[in-house]
């Protein structure tokens, strides 16, 4: 069984929206009930006919959306409190907002992010003044001997001292500092995007995963019926003097090749089961219910590819970072250059010295004054912290070229995908007709005596070729969809909660 592959916000891509939102019908959503494998051989009456594509008009393109956790900053527990929690059936929507709630690379994301606008909030502290309290408590014994006599004397004093220091001017390195931090919290902002537009898609994914692996069972309970069907036609002929045992022990055979393909479809389930509640925080030995199963997309005109990646190359959350990170560079070459340059101090120092006991003076001292202070050498060090800060900068003009031609790839890519299996949609679906009916035909020869049991069987393994190349199709034209969303940074709680799959 062929499986499938297991912030700001920004613009609306028209074209994505139509795929996320294009109208879309179930084409089973039954619960999954796991069959016994038949002992003995019943008539079976399931009919095996494949419904026709709807007809589905297009939705607004202006569906109201809930506010995006995607775009959020921070996570509390308020936004995750009683996320999919007494739901018998989860949404898609549910899915991934469970995900972003539960699944630790999501809060991972959250908890780096807060660091960096605590480095943000830090780098104002060099505009601030630093005060230092320093009291020490002294005790001294002294021993004299002067002609062989000896004099001791003992001391004790307390001192405190208050001392102020604040640097007035440096030429711009305080500001530049601050700059570099807060283009590292932008850029850091983007990357977050990014990273939990990957949770988005790994929570689409095995939800898909799922959904799929139903379907695929679905299938393999058809060829299952259609197996057993055949087996019953040959026990009929033979049992009426017409037939012969290998035809029988042949379609037995490919019966239970059939049932054992089902009983694999059904682990199959619930292994894509326990690997989408390990990310929603969901107990894994139970099954999730959904309110949708596998659906028939809706025949949506492509939009034009050179568009789409010009949107890409114009929003997509990674490439808007690493243009912030040149900015981030050019801040701390400025840095490290400014390092070179005087910076002025006022200081200022109070304090007192008291004697406890013994010779000593009570004093008071307060001091004002500006300190200069002149780097003129340091071992080269600022010498190549400047260099460093220049080759970080090329590292990170030249990331970004690879960035911007790894985004067209990748729309490229995902695009040719999508267009691919949406072409493929109608094909597959007549060649499941096609087959049904080439099925029909070839029992019904067989049953009249007028064909073989090798035309029986290969019609029948090409009706069940047809249906699992169906439902692969329509796995990864979903899949194919999602992966379009992500390569355009348009993937996000917002587009999911919009989508016609919701």
């Amino acid at each position: 069984m062929d499986k499938p592959a297991t912030g700001s916000k920004l613009a609306t891509l028209p074209g994505i929206d139509e795929y996320l939102k294009g109208g879309a019908s179930p084409l089973s959503s039954q619960p999954i009930t796991v069959a016994e494998t038949p002992d003995v051989i019943e008539p079976v009456t399931k009919a095996i006919t494949q419904p026709e594509p709807p007809k589905i008009a297009p939705q607004p393109i202006d569906t109201p959306v809930v506010a995006d956790i995607s775009s959020k900053k921070t996570l509390n527990d308020n936004d995750c409190l009683g996320v999919g929690q007494g739901k018998g059936n989860l949404s898609f929507y549910d899915v991934v907002v469970m995900a972003m709630c539960n699944d630790p690379k999501a809060k991972a994301t959250w908890l780096n992010l807060q660091q960096y606008q605590i480095a943000k909030d830090s780098s104002y502290a060099g505009y601030m003044p630093t005060v230092d309290l320093n009291t020490n408590f002294g005790h001294r014994e002294l021993t004299q001997t002067v002609d062989k006599k000896d004099y001791k004397t003992k001391t004790e004093s307390w001192s405190n001292t208050l001392e102020l220091s604040w640097l007035l001017f440096d030429f711009g390195q305080r500001e530049a500092s601050v700059d570099k931090a807060k283009s590292e919290l932008i850029a850091v902002e983007f990357l977050s995007l990014s990273d939990l537009q990957e949770v988005v898609l790994d929570a689409a994914q095995r939800y898909f995963a799922v959904i799929a692996s139903e379907a695929y069972l679905e299938a393999a309970r058809d060829i299952e019926v259609i197996a057993y069907k055949s087996l019953q036609v040959t026990q009929g002929k033979r049992e009426a003097g017409v037939g012969e045992l290998a035809d029988e022990l042949q379609a037995k055979n490919a019966a239970l090749s059939a049932t054992n393909y089902r009983i694999k479809a059904e682990g199959e389930v619930r292994n894509s089961m326990g690997a989408l509640a390990s990310i929603l925080g969901k107990d894994i030995t139970k099954d999730i219910s959904f309110q949708k199963g596998l659906s028939v997309p809706s025949q949506n005109a492509l939009n034009n590819i050179n568009q789409l990646i010009e949107k890409a190359l114009n929003q997509h959350p990674q490439l808007l970072a690493a243009k912030e990170q040149i900015t981030v560079s050019e801040k701390a070459l400025s840095v490290a250059k400014r390092g070179f340059l005087p910076s002025v101090y006022f200081t200022s120092r109070w304090g007192n010295d008291r004697p406890k006991y013994g010779p000593g003076y009570d004093s008071d001292e307060l001091y004002m004054g500006i300190n200069v202070k002149v780097p003129l050498f340091s071992g080269f060090s600022q010498y190549n912290a400047v260099r460093s800060a220049q080759n970080r900068l090329e590292q990170t003009q030249n990331q970004f070229v690879q960035t911007k031609q790894s985004i067209a790839l990748q729309v490229w890519q995902t695009y040719q995908r999508l267009s691919t299996a949406e072409s493929n949609l109608k094909n597959m679906h007549d060649l499941v007709a096609s087959s049904s009916r080439a099925y029909e035909i070839a029992r019904g020869r067989y049953q009249s005596g007028v064909g073989s049991i090798l035309e029986l069987l290969n019609t029948q393994n090409d009706l069940s070729e047809a249906q699992i190349n169906n439902v692969n199709t329509m796995v990864d034209w979903h899949l194919a969809r999602l992966s379009l969303a992500s390569s355009l940074g348009q993937l996000n709680v917002s587009t999911i909660k919009s989508s016609a799959l919701n």
